[in-house]
């Protein structure tokens, strides 16, 4: 129960802590523990995280970092980027099944498969859904 303690206290910064640095020290952390963390190619980031956390990992993962520059909806304090909310919706999508939701899988072949059978599932859902709306013009309004 203690080490479960400490490692959370480990985890914790505060908040005057600036996001590239408190990002380059969690990610260092967790990657030496997660061998999924690996296989990332390119993470995509906001403005405060474009500087020194990007050379980091670039020079030590091989890792691309983006900042979408691509302006859906701009307002007066914020601007909605194309790429913005990509990973949180697919991740959203993939806590519905069940199996994700939990990190029940030891090996990195089994995750994998469960998320290439959570995504299979769901565009096969919205292909079926986008046929019977098109067979059943009375179901669109239901809709």
């Amino acid at each position: 129960m203690e080490q479960a303690r400490e490692k959370a206290a480990r985890r914790r910064y505060s908040a005057d802590t600036v996001d590239g640095p408190a990002a380059i020290a969690f990610w260092d952390e967790v990657a030496a523990v997660r061998e999924l963390l690996g296989q990332v190619q390119v993470i995509f980031v906001d403005n405060s995280f474009n500087g020194v956390f990007r050379e980091h990992l670039a020079q030590h993962y091989g890792i691309r970092v983006e900042k979408p520059t691509h302006v859906l909806v701009e307002k007066t304090n914020c601007c909605i980027h194309a790429w913005r909310w990509i990973v949180e919706r697919t991740f959203a999508w993939l806590s519905a099944t069940r199996r994700l939701s939990k990190e029940y899988d030891r090996g990195l072949h089994h995750a994998n498969a469960w998320i290439a059978l959570a995504n299979i599932r769901r565009v096969l859902k919205f292909c079926y859904l986008k046929q019977l709306m098109s067979s059943r013009p009375s179901l669109r309004s239901r809709w």
